[in-house]
């Protein structure tokens, strides 16, 4: 912030920033104003104002600011309109052309009018350069040279849908794009441009108040050579008019001397002048929104596509005629076709050589656009054109015969007569087994009133014929039908009298010509499916079939052995168990005297379960101790005994084991059931083993005479009181079994 509190950005002061501001509004000054009243009914090309549509109320006017001695000038094309140009006290005024010379420094002003509302083309300058030499050089003796109008690249200063492939040169005439003189006193006048060998200038007119006449000449360090083309025009150039450019190549590195010659005073001349770099040309590819390819550029380019057998390729260029010549790579030899000669807007197609694989594409023409596109016509594109005979044995290669499926697809397929494509050979693939039989029909719809088809059954062996078949064209197709074996066999779409009809045409290969297009669909029956094949098993099969029944037995015997071991520790373990009587006892004693965990003391209970159901009925009893409950008949025993709730899994449960032995019979769908003789059911909770359980009973499934089982149930509820019941089918007999007393959880009495 300054003293007087006004903000000023950040490293730069006061008097700098009012130094910034000054120029910049010198700098606006020189750049000519439009009126605002006449900016919507102007007309703008390329950044340029090239018209307006008048107004008989209204002056179209421009604002320039000149220095004394600087040249004006204004061109128009109109009906009725009178153009003027002002500085200070001179004023000139015109229907067509004029010229003027500042005697001193201000605003210059150009006013147009009409009595009538009309179109008004015009073209005004106020940037006219005096310093181009009057003598043509010599080639060794040195000169300035105008270093501006490179082009970028191809693709900014070209474009096909403006109509014209001129280059574009952007901004009004005191801009890069153009450059401008003045002729006076009867004197030549003579512009130099560097140039490289293969460069291109282009020089269009744009402006000149008089009869004006442009040529040109190359010059190397020691050489002059004068171009052909020049730019001549009698009268001054119309602003209406779209400029006719010229090109200018150079063969060596050197100079163009552009030279300008008028037969009238103060003619004054703007040209636009692009030089497009050789070096630049190698990237010339583009996009054409019709054809998708394109390639643009000046005096030659050479590009290359990857194609084979079975592509068209269509170049159409764009507003100008080319002379385009096309080499083909078949098998890496390079055949090089003959230059032709291509009309603007007109399609030319090309056709790959057999066994091509790529083409090298060279285009001339001081300035080309051409639109590329790539046709496969390959019969169901599969990339095969369809050969014309069939394979001369079984073991010939057929390859390239594309397949026709069997499936209810449609597939499409030509005859391309360009390229003497006269009939097309499928092959029919069937795999099947031996001795069976197969209709396969066949119809050809589309543009086939002229074509015949045929269809072979081949042996498979011998390669003779040993079916054949043809059709004509009826009822608006063509339709056959042929019994086959397995095997390949064949179908050919034929022109009818094929050779007489390319004789007649008198084509050559390559030739346009209209391609017949078809489309072939099937129908398939099984007749009879044969014998299914029986192949014997090799020696290695025998061999490594006997290791893997070895291996694999093996391993179905881990189990055993992990069962076997599993056993022998349970018995180890229930030995053990059975020199200790009073088992839950000591369970109990060990956590009351915090010898061991409840887990550690749930898991080895989980243990015992299944250890001493290994031992009889009698010695598993005195193992776990004096049984809280029991009950015997002629076929079962049943025992219970209370668990310190310490034990259980599910807090708040109360815990029994029950032991269950078969003394008699088979139970089926064998199950506990837990009954409340008072207060809500019990709900089991846990079983150890796992059991199904649900509610108040425990599914035990099946049990047979001898087993015996124990099981830690747990029980959850708010009796206090429960009695135990073993229910089934003994021998597919209905059976219960009831302990007939009462247990109790907390008092731990019996009540029968």
């Amino acid at each position: 912030m300054d003293s007087s509190g006004e903000m000023v950005p950040s490293g730069i002061t006061k008097p700098k920033s009012a130094v910034i501001l000054i120029i910049c509004l010198m700098l606006f000054s020189l750049i000519p104003t439009v009126d605002a009243q006449q900016s919507n009914t102007v007309s703008i090309v390329d950044g340029r104002i090239v018209g307006f549509l008048s107004q008989t109320d209204q002056v179209h006017s421009v604002n320039t600011t000149i220095d004394a001695g600087q040249w004006l000038s204004v061109t128009v094309k109109c009906g009725q309109c009178t153009a003027t140009m002002s500085i200070a006290e001179q004023s000139i005024s015109t229907t067509n052309t004029a010229v003027i010379q500042a005697t001193e420094s201000g605003l210059a002003t150009l006013e147009i009018v009409s009595d009538i509302t009309e179109t008004v083309m015009y073209t005004f300058t106020d940037v006219i350069s005096e310093d181009y030499p009057t003598v043509r050089p010599a080639p060794s003796q040195t000169i300035a040279l105008d270093s501006g109008g490179i082009c970028d690249s191809q693709f900014s200063c070209l474009e096909a849908d403006r109509g014209y492939l001129a280059a574009i040169s952007f901004g009004e005439l005191n801009s890069e794009s153009y450059i401008s003189g003045v002729l006076d006193n009867d004197n030549s006048e003579y512009v130099a441009i560097e140039v490289e060998k293969g460069d291109s200038l282009e020089i269009s007119l744009v402006h000149s108040t008089a009869d004006l006449e442009v040529s040109a000449f190359f010059q190397n360090a020691t050489d002059e050579v004068t171009y052909s083309p020049i730019i001549s025009t009698m009268v001054a150039f119309e602003p209406s008019l779209t400029p006719d450019p010229v090109y200018w190549v150079a063969d060596d590195d050197g100079r163009i001397i552009m030279k300008f010659d008028s037969a009238s005073q103060n003619t004054a001349w703007v040209v636009a002048r692009t030089i497009h770099k050789m070096s630049e040309m190698t990237d010339s590819e583009c996009y054409s929104i019709t054809y998708g390819a394109c390639v643009t550029g000046h005096t030659r380019t050479t590009t290359t596509i990857d194609w084979n057998e079975t592509n068209e390729l269509i170049l159409v260029p764009q507003q100008n005629n080319v002379t385009v010549q096309l080499t083909h790579i078949v098998d890496g030899t390079m055949l090089a076709m003959n230059p032709f000669h291509i009309e603007a807007d007109r399609a030319q197609s090309i056709f790959a050589y057999p066994n091509s694989s790529a083409a090298i594409i060279s285009i001339e023409a001081p300035v080309f656009w051409l639109d590329m596109h790539l046709l496969d016509y390959s019969d169901f594109n599969s990339g095969h054109e369809a050969p014309s005979l069939l394979p001369m044995t079984a073991e010939s290669d057929n390859s390239s015969y594309p397949i026709l499926p069997i499936d209810d697809l449609v597939h499409h397929a030509e005859l391309t007569l360009s390229i003497h494509d006269i009939s097309d050979v499928y092959k029919i693939e069937i795999d099947a087994w031996e001795e069976s039989l197969h209709l396969v029909q066949i119809t050809v719809e589309g543009d086939v009133q002229n074509l015949l088809i045929e269809m072979w059954n081949m042996d498979q062996e011998t390669w003779i014929v040993n079916e054949f078949i043809e059709a004509n064209y009826s009822n608006g197709k063509l339709q056959t039908a042929l019994q086959v074996g397995p095997g390949t066999h064949f179908v050919r779409i034929s022109l009818i009298d094929g050779d007489l009809y390319l004789n007649s045409q008198n084509s050559s290969w390559g030739q346009i010509d209209t391609s017949i297009s078809y489309q072939l669909s099937t129908q398939y029956t099984l007749v009879d499916e044969g014998e299914e094949p029986w192949f014997p098993p090799s020696d290695k099969a025998v061999r490594y079939g006997g290791i893997m029944r070895w291996i694999l037995g093996s391993l179905f015997l881990i189990p055993v052995v992990f069962l076997a071991f599993d056993l022998q520790k349970k018995k180890k373990l229930a030995k053990i168990m059975a020199s200790k009587k009073e088992r839950l006892a000591w369970f109990k004693q060990r956590l009351d005297d915090g010898t061991t965990d409840v887990k550690t003391s749930r898991i080895e209970l989980v243990e015992a379960l299944m250890a001493i159901a290994t031992l009889d009925w009698e010695t598993g009893l005195e193992t776990w101790g004096k049984p809280t409950a029991q009950h015997r008949t002629e076929n079962i025993a049943i025992a219970t005994w209370t668990v310190d709730e310490r034990l259980v899994k599910v807090g708040g449960s109360w815990p029994l084991i029950i032991g269950i032995h078969v003394l008699e019979g088979n139970w089926e769908l064998a199950a506990l059931r837990f009954d409340a003789p008072q207060g809500q059911p019990w709900k089991v909770v846990n079983v150890d083993p796992r059991f199904l359980h649900n509610g108040e009973e425990v599914f035990v499934d099946t049990i047979n005479a001898g087993s015996r089982t124990f099981l830690a149930v747990e029980l959850e509820g708010s009796s206090d009181c429960v009695d135990v019941e073993f229910n089934g089918k003994m021998n597919n007999i209905p059976m219960a079994a009831r302990i007939p007393t009462t247990i109790w959880r907390n008092s731990g009495q019996e009540e029968e």
